[in-house]
């Protein structure tokens, strides 16, 4: 698959696809996270209300855009881009490393979508909502990380 040859309506509709599987990743890495860690919590809580504002701001932007049908070409589109996706969490609770280590994984594999999209995209007002994306999940990045080197 390749994003460039997408018409708007199908990068939407990608974008779609890819908010719901990083949003599900997030929320079940909240799900299984060590639950006496509050302050872990708080920060995945955090990072799953900025996916649901992404996530609204892509809908108003991609009314009545189809979903892309699930297919081979499409899996395999995501499995590469979004490699962290693949893997489970293991037994037990995620301890706090573990949990903002995928959470981080999470939102360098968006932000590198997000900037290949927005440089594929031919319409302004999806371009300027890819980078924003980009911008955005860049910035949430450095925070995880700076977190991350924190917490040790």
């Amino acid at each position: 698959m390749k994003i460039e040859a997408l018409t708007r309506s199908g990068q939407l509709a990608l974008c779609r696809r890819v908010e719901r599987l990083c949003g599900l990743r997030l929320r079940s890495l909240r799900r299984f996270a060590d639950p006496q860690d509050k302050p872990l919590h708080k920060v995945l809580d955090e990072r799953i209300a900025d996916w649901d504002v992404q996530l609204r701001a892509l809908e108003r932007l991609a009314r009545g855009a189809a979903e892309p049908a699930e297919d081979a070409e499409l899996a395999g589109f995501l499995r590469e881009r979004f490699p962290s996706h693949r893997n489970g969490f293991g037994e037990g609770p995620i301890h706090r490393d573990v949990a903002l280590y995928l959470a981080e994984c999470v939102e360098d594999e968006r932000s590198r979508f997000y900037h290949e999209l927005a440089g594929a995209a031919r319409d302004g007002d999806a371009r300027a909502l890819f980078q924003q994306f980009a911008d955005r999940d860049a910035a949430h990045l450095k925070f995880l990380r700076s977190v991350l080197l924190y917490s040790e």
